[in-house]
């Protein structure tokens, strides 16, 4: 889309829920890596003191303190550091990507170009973050579920 292009509010509110679906789609990749984690450790008799919510709690957390979980369990730090972009991208997204369209009634000075600008990074963003964590939740699995000695 050029510079000059217009966006119309449905083209907006589209990205914007690309947007959040991948964004979703990262959370719940978490959410199943931590609790898969979590499983292996309880199942080894591993360190338990590691272990800091149960798979319910971890089902109703947001992404920040899904990352904040996710982090020592991970040895991908490049994985972790685009976690950690991503979370200020998908919290605008959530909180007030969808707003904006609304007050665009309302409001002159809203501009939806430089809007959709934003919501693009966090679609391009939420989409890399989330093949980047697909192999890791792979691995995890296969690790977590291997035969015992």
């Amino acid at each position: 889309m050029s510079a000059s292009a217009t966006v119309t509010k449905e083209e907006y509110l589209h990205e914007a829920q690309f947007a959040l679906l991948g964004c979703q789609l990262v959370e719940e990749g978490l959410k199943s890596y931590i609790c898969t984690a979590y499983a292996g450790i309880r199942r080894s008799g591993g360190n338990a003191a590691v272990i800091k919510h149960t798979d319910a709690e971890i089902e109703e957390l947001a992404l920040g303190p899904l990352i904040r979980l996710f982090e020592p369990l991970s040895s991908h730090a490049a994985l972790v550091s685009k976690l950690k972009d991503l979370r200020p991208k998908r919290n605008y997204c959530a909180h007030k990507a969808f707003a904006l369209v609304f007050f665009a009634d309302v409001r002159s000075s809203i501009d939806l170009r430089a809007e959709f600008q934003k919501v693009t990074e966090a679609r391009v963003s939420a989409w890399d973050t989330f093949h980047m964590l697909t192999p890791e939740l792979y691995s995890n699995e296969v690790r977590i579920n291997a035969p015992r000695p």
